[in-house]
C-alpha cells in the first residue's frame, strides 16, 4: 500500500495526525481483503498496528493484538484504512524514519 520512495520499506508506516475527516463510501470487498491480507502478509507487529490504529482511529492496544493474532477486528481495520482519511500530518517511515507531510489527504499517497 504505501512503499517509501527512499528506502522501499512496505512496513506500517507511523501516521501522525493534524486534521482528519470522515469519509462515507462504500469500499469494496476486493480492497477490504486486500488491506486485511496486505497486514497479515507484512510481519506488521502490535507495536506498528497500535501506533496506525491509535493515531488515525483511536482503538486500543488491544484491538491491535486480536488482528494480528488472528481473533478479529478486520472490519475495525480496514475502517481505519478507507473511512478516515488525514487531511494533514505526517506519514513516517517505519524503517528509515523519512516523512512524508500530508497536505490533501493520506488516501492520495495510497496506491490501491
Amino acid at each position: 500500500m504505501l512503499k517509501c520512495s527512499k528506502c522501499n520499506s512496505t512496513r506500517v508506516p507511523k501516521v501522525e495526525i493534524g486534521k482528519k475527516r470522515e469519509i462515507k463510501e462504500h469500499v469494496s470487498k476486493t480492497k477490504q481483503d486486500a488491506v486485511v491480507r496486505m497486514l497479515r502478509e507484512s510481519d506488521t507487529t502490535v507495536d506498528e498496528l497500535n501506533t496506525l490504529l491509535e493515531g488515525v482511529a483511536g482503538y486500543s492496544e488491544a484491538d491491535a493484538i486480536e488482528f494480528v493474532e488472528g481473533i478479529g477486528k478486520e472490519q475495525e481495520i480496514v475502517d481505519c484504512f478507507y473511512k478516515v482519511d488525514v487531511e494533514e500530518g505526517s506519514v513516517f517511515c517505519a524503517d528509515c524514519g523519512d516523512e512524508k507531510k500530508v497536505a490533501n489527504g493520506i488516501l492520495e499517497l495510497i496506491d490501491m
